[in-house]
Protein backbone atom coordinates (compact mmCIF):
# COMPACT_ATOMS: atom_id res chain seq x y z
CA UNK A 1 0.00 0.00 0.00
CA UNK A 2 1.30 3.45 -0.97
CA UNK A 3 0.45 6.21 1.51
CA UNK A 4 1.26 9.08 -0.86
CA UNK A 5 2.80 8.20 -4.23
CA UNK A 6 5.42 6.22 -6.16
CA UNK A 7 8.19 8.05 -8.01
CA UNK A 8 9.69 6.26 -11.01
CA UNK A 9 13.21 7.47 -11.76
CA UNK A 10 14.93 4.83 -13.84
CA UNK A 11 15.98 6.99 -16.77
CA UNK A 12 14.85 7.07 -20.38
CA UNK A 13 15.21 3.31 -20.75
CA UNK A 14 14.38 1.72 -17.41
CA UNK A 15 11.45 3.99 -16.51
CA UNK A 16 9.44 2.98 -19.58
CA UNK A 17 10.44 -0.63 -18.93
CA UNK A 18 9.09 -0.43 -15.37
CA UNK A 19 5.83 1.06 -16.61
CA UNK A 20 5.48 -1.47 -19.41
CA UNK A 21 5.99 -4.58 -17.24
CA UNK A 22 3.49 -3.02 -14.82
CA UNK A 23 0.82 -2.88 -17.51
CA UNK A 24 1.15 0.76 -18.59
CA UNK A 25 1.80 0.79 -22.35
CA UNK A 26 -0.04 0.58 -25.66
CA UNK A 27 -2.63 -2.16 -25.33
CA UNK A 28 -1.47 -4.10 -28.40
CA UNK A 29 2.13 -4.39 -27.18
CA UNK A 30 1.04 -5.57 -23.71
CA UNK A 31 -1.36 -8.15 -25.11
CA UNK A 32 1.39 -9.60 -27.31
CA UNK A 33 3.36 -10.33 -24.13
CA UNK A 34 0.33 -11.45 -22.08
CA UNK A 35 0.71 -8.53 -19.67
CA UNK A 36 -2.61 -7.33 -18.15
CA UNK A 37 -3.44 -3.83 -19.36
CA UNK A 38 -3.66 -1.30 -16.52
CA UNK A 39 -3.52 1.85 -18.64
CA UNK A 40 -3.22 2.28 -22.41
CA UNK A 41 -0.51 4.95 -22.82
CA UNK A 42 2.19 5.52 -25.49
CA UNK A 43 5.11 4.52 -23.24
CA UNK A 44 8.30 3.96 -25.23
CA UNK A 45 6.68 4.93 -28.51
CA UNK A 46 9.07 7.87 -28.95
CA UNK A 47 12.81 7.67 -28.25
CA UNK A 48 15.01 10.56 -29.35
CA UNK A 49 18.58 9.32 -29.08
CA UNK A 50 21.69 11.39 -29.66
CA UNK A 51 24.41 9.98 -31.89
CA UNK A 52 28.07 10.35 -32.68
CA UNK A 53 30.50 9.34 -35.43
CA UNK A 54 33.75 7.75 -34.23
CA UNK A 55 36.58 7.45 -36.70
CA UNK A 56 37.35 11.05 -37.65
CA UNK A 57 41.01 10.66 -36.73
CA UNK A 58 43.81 12.83 -38.13
CA UNK A 59 47.57 12.22 -38.03
CA UNK A 60 50.07 14.90 -36.96
CA UNK A 61 53.82 15.28 -37.44
CA UNK A 62 54.49 15.47 -33.68
CA UNK A 63 57.27 13.01 -32.94
CA UNK A 64 57.33 10.72 -29.92
CA UNK A 65 60.98 11.72 -29.52
CA UNK A 66 60.30 15.45 -29.53
CA UNK A 67 61.54 16.66 -26.11
CA UNK A 68 59.24 19.67 -25.95
CA UNK A 69 56.13 17.82 -27.19
CA UNK A 70 53.93 18.98 -24.30
CA UNK A 71 54.91 22.58 -24.82
CA UNK A 72 54.32 22.10 -28.55
CA UNK A 73 50.74 21.01 -27.86
CA UNK A 74 50.17 23.90 -25.46
CA UNK A 75 51.47 26.41 -28.00
CA UNK A 76 49.40 25.19 -30.94
CA UNK A 77 46.40 23.35 -29.49
CA UNK A 78 45.70 25.27 -26.29
CA UNK A 79 46.55 22.97 -23.40
CA UNK A 80 46.64 19.57 -21.78
CA UNK A 81 44.68 17.81 -19.08
CA UNK A 82 41.19 16.51 -18.35
CA UNK A 83 39.62 19.99 -18.16
CA UNK A 84 40.75 20.81 -21.71
CA UNK A 85 39.01 17.84 -23.32
CA UNK A 86 35.57 16.33 -23.62
CA UNK A 87 34.72 13.53 -21.16
CA UNK A 88 38.09 13.88 -19.47
CA UNK A 89 39.88 11.98 -22.24
CA UNK A 90 43.23 13.63 -22.90
CA UNK A 91 44.64 10.90 -25.12
CA UNK A 92 43.61 7.77 -26.99
CA UNK A 93 45.14 6.15 -30.04
CA UNK A 94 45.13 3.04 -32.24
CA UNK A 95 46.55 0.82 -29.51
CA UNK A 96 45.19 -2.50 -28.25
CA UNK A 97 43.16 -0.65 -25.59
CA UNK A 98 41.78 1.78 -28.15
CA UNK A 99 40.90 -1.11 -30.43
CA UNK A 100 38.87 -2.69 -27.65
CA UNK A 101 37.14 0.65 -27.06
CA UNK A 102 36.13 1.03 -30.70
CA UNK A 103 35.25 -2.61 -31.36
CA UNK A 104 33.31 -3.34 -28.18
CA UNK A 105 31.88 -0.14 -26.73
CA UNK A 106 31.32 1.60 -30.08
CA UNK A 107 30.35 -1.67 -31.78
CA UNK A 108 32.63 -1.09 -34.75
CA UNK A 109 33.48 -3.98 -37.05
CA UNK A 110 37.07 -5.20 -37.19
CA UNK A 111 37.22 -4.37 -40.92
CA UNK A 112 36.20 -0.75 -40.32
CA UNK A 113 38.60 -0.37 -37.39
CA UNK A 114 41.46 -1.73 -39.49
CA UNK A 115 40.70 0.70 -42.31
CA UNK A 116 40.60 3.66 -39.93
CA UNK A 117 43.52 2.82 -37.66
CA UNK A 118 46.14 1.09 -39.83
CA UNK A 119 47.51 4.32 -41.39
CA UNK A 120 47.71 5.89 -37.91
CA UNK A 121 49.87 3.28 -36.20
CA UNK A 122 52.85 4.77 -34.33
CA UNK A 123 51.64 8.30 -35.05
CA UNK A 124 50.25 11.01 -32.85
CA UNK A 125 46.70 11.85 -33.76
CA UNK A 126 43.79 14.23 -33.22
CA UNK A 127 40.23 12.95 -33.27
CA UNK A 128 36.76 14.50 -33.29
CA UNK A 129 33.48 12.86 -32.27
CA UNK A 130 30.67 15.04 -33.67
CA UNK A 131 27.44 14.65 -31.70
CA UNK A 132 23.99 15.35 -33.14
CA UNK A 133 22.25 16.99 -30.17
CA UNK A 134 18.84 17.65 -31.75
CA UNK A 135 17.88 14.48 -33.61
CA UNK A 136 14.57 14.40 -35.43
CA UNK A 137 14.62 10.64 -36.02
CA UNK A 138 12.24 8.82 -33.69
CA UNK A 139 13.13 5.46 -32.23
CA UNK A 140 11.33 3.22 -29.74
CA UNK A 141 11.87 1.31 -26.52
CA UNK A 142 9.98 -2.01 -26.35
CA UNK A 143 9.89 -5.07 -24.13
CA UNK A 144 11.52 -8.28 -25.31
CA UNK A 145 9.71 -10.28 -22.62
CA UNK A 146 7.58 -9.52 -19.58
CA UNK A 147 10.46 -10.45 -17.26
CA UNK A 148 11.62 -7.18 -15.62
CA UNK A 149 15.18 -8.55 -15.44
CA UNK A 150 15.42 -8.95 -19.23
CA UNK A 151 16.83 -6.03 -21.20
CA UNK A 152 14.33 -4.01 -23.23
CA UNK A 153 14.78 -3.62 -26.98
CA UNK A 154 16.15 -0.24 -28.06
CA UNK A 155 15.67 0.97 -31.62
CA UNK A 156 17.30 4.38 -32.05
CA UNK A 157 16.17 4.38 -35.72
CA UNK A 158 19.05 6.69 -36.63
CA UNK A 159 18.79 8.72 -39.86
CA UNK A 160 15.16 7.74 -40.41
CA UNK A 161 14.70 11.50 -40.73
CA UNK A 162 16.95 12.51 -43.63
CA UNK A 163 17.56 15.94 -42.10
CA UNK A 164 19.68 14.26 -39.40
CA UNK A 165 21.92 12.78 -42.08
CA UNK A 166 22.30 16.16 -43.80
CA UNK A 167 23.25 17.88 -40.55
CA UNK A 168 25.85 15.24 -39.67
CA UNK A 169 27.36 15.55 -43.15
CA UNK A 170 27.55 19.32 -42.60
CA UNK A 171 29.33 18.71 -39.28
CA UNK A 172 31.94 16.54 -40.99
CA UNK A 173 32.50 19.25 -43.58
CA UNK A 174 33.10 21.74 -40.76
CA UNK A 175 35.54 19.36 -39.05
CA UNK A 176 37.67 19.18 -42.19
CA UNK A 177 37.60 22.99 -42.43
CA UNK A 178 38.88 23.17 -38.83
CA UNK A 179 41.65 20.71 -39.68
CA UNK A 180 42.78 23.06 -42.46
CA UNK A 181 43.23 26.09 -40.19
CA UNK A 182 46.71 27.46 -39.64
CA UNK A 183 46.87 26.23 -36.04
CA UNK A 184 46.44 22.62 -37.12
CA UNK A 185 48.44 22.89 -40.31
CA UNK A 186 51.43 23.90 -38.19
CA UNK A 187 51.46 20.29 -37.02
CA UNK A 188 50.66 18.98 -40.51
CA UNK A 189 47.26 17.58 -39.63
CA UNK A 190 46.05 15.08 -42.23
CA UNK A 191 43.19 12.63 -42.58
CA UNK A 192 44.99 9.47 -43.64
CA UNK A 193 42.54 6.63 -42.93
CA UNK A 194 41.80 4.09 -45.64
CA UNK A 195 38.35 3.82 -47.26
CA UNK A 196 35.84 1.70 -45.39
CA UNK A 197 35.31 -1.66 -47.12
CA UNK A 198 31.57 -1.05 -47.65
CA UNK A 199 32.22 2.37 -49.22
CA UNK A 200 35.06 1.59 -51.65
CA UNK A 201 32.84 2.13 -54.69
CA UNK A 202 32.67 5.86 -53.92
CA UNK A 203 35.40 8.44 -54.39
CA UNK A 204 37.26 8.56 -51.07
CA UNK A 205 36.11 11.47 -48.84
CA UNK A 206 33.50 12.60 -51.37
CA UNK A 207 29.93 13.49 -50.36
CA UNK A 208 28.70 10.05 -51.44
CA UNK A 209 31.55 8.38 -49.56
CA UNK A 210 30.66 10.12 -46.29
CA UNK A 211 26.97 9.38 -46.80
CA UNK A 212 27.93 5.71 -46.95
CA UNK A 213 30.48 5.98 -44.11
CA UNK A 214 28.01 7.59 -41.71
CA UNK A 215 25.74 4.58 -42.02
CA UNK A 216 28.70 2.35 -41.20
CA UNK A 217 30.12 4.29 -38.27
CA UNK A 218 27.35 6.23 -36.52
CA UNK A 219 26.87 5.09 -32.96
CA UNK A 220 23.82 5.78 -30.73
CA UNK A 221 25.00 7.37 -27.50
CA UNK A 222 21.91 6.13 -25.60
CA UNK A 223 21.37 9.49 -23.90
CA UNK A 224 17.77 9.55 -25.01
CA UNK A 225 14.61 11.33 -23.95
CA UNK A 226 10.82 11.32 -24.51
CA UNK A 227 10.02 7.67 -23.74
CA UNK A 228 7.59 8.85 -21.01
CA UNK A 229 6.96 12.16 -22.69
CA UNK A 230 5.38 15.10 -20.84
CA UNK A 231 2.51 16.87 -22.58
CA UNK A 232 -1.09 18.10 -22.29
CA UNK A 233 -3.91 15.59 -21.97
CA UNK A 234 -4.91 15.97 -25.62
CA UNK A 235 -1.37 15.11 -26.76
CA UNK A 236 -1.61 11.54 -28.00
CA UNK A 237 2.14 11.07 -27.44
CA UNK A 238 2.07 12.19 -23.78
CA UNK A 239 2.54 9.85 -20.83
CA UNK A 240 2.78 12.37 -17.95
CA UNK A 241 1.25 15.78 -17.30
CA UNK A 242 3.04 19.01 -16.37
CA UNK A 243 3.25 17.84 -12.75
CA UNK A 244 4.98 14.66 -13.97
CA UNK A 245 2.00 12.48 -12.97
CA UNK A 246 1.23 9.44 -15.13
CA UNK A 247 -2.09 9.92 -16.90
CA UNK A 248 -4.84 7.70 -15.52
CA UNK A 249 -2.77 6.39 -12.59
CA UNK A 250 -3.23 7.77 -9.09
CA UNK A 251 -0.12 8.39 -7.03
CA UNK A 252 2.60 7.86 -9.64
CA UNK A 253 5.14 10.30 -11.12
CA UNK A 254 8.05 9.87 -13.48
CA UNK A 255 11.05 12.07 -12.70
CA UNK A 256 13.97 11.69 -15.13
CA UNK A 257 15.08 12.26 -18.72
CA UNK A 258 12.23 10.16 -20.12
CA UNK A 259 9.71 12.98 -19.57
CA UNK A 260 11.65 15.53 -21.68
CA UNK A 261 9.47 15.98 -24.81
CA UNK A 262 12.26 16.40 -27.36
CA UNK A 263 16.04 16.35 -27.60
CA UNK A 264 17.81 19.71 -27.69
CA UNK A 265 21.12 19.32 -25.81
CA UNK A 266 22.95 16.95 -23.50
CA UNK A 267 20.16 15.87 -21.10
CA UNK A 268 22.07 15.98 -17.80
CA UNK A 269 21.53 19.69 -16.90
CA UNK A 270 17.85 19.40 -17.83
CA UNK A 271 17.47 16.27 -15.70
CA UNK A 272 18.88 18.16 -12.69
CA UNK A 273 16.20 20.81 -13.20
CA UNK A 274 13.48 18.17 -13.61
CA UNK A 275 14.48 16.74 -10.24
CA UNK A 276 14.45 20.18 -8.58
CA UNK A 277 11.05 20.97 -10.07
CA UNK A 278 9.65 17.61 -8.96
CA UNK A 279 10.84 18.31 -5.41
CA UNK A 280 8.99 21.65 -5.48
CA UNK A 281 5.82 20.01 -6.79
CA UNK A 282 5.89 17.36 -4.07
CA UNK A 283 6.42 19.98 -1.34
CA UNK A 284 3.52 22.02 -2.69
CA UNK A 285 1.24 19.00 -2.58
CA UNK A 286 2.31 17.37 0.67
CA UNK A 287 4.29 20.03 2.52
CA UNK A 288 7.80 19.43 3.86
CA UNK A 289 8.13 15.73 4.64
Amino acid sequence: TVSKEVIISGGAINSPQILMVSGIDPKQHLEQLSIPVVQDLPVGEIFYDQQTVPGLMFSTNISANKPDMKQYIRDYLGGLGSLTTTAGISGIGPTEAAGTFFLDWLEMTEENWEALSRPLLRKYMWAVFPVLLEPKSKGTVKLETKDPLDYPVLDSNLYSDHDDLKRMLAAIKDIFKISETSAFQKIDLKYVSDPLPACKDYEHLSFDYWTCALKQLTYPIVEGVATCRMGPKDDKAAVVDNKLKVYGIDGMRVVDASIIPFSFAHPVPTVYMVGEKAADLIREEYGDL
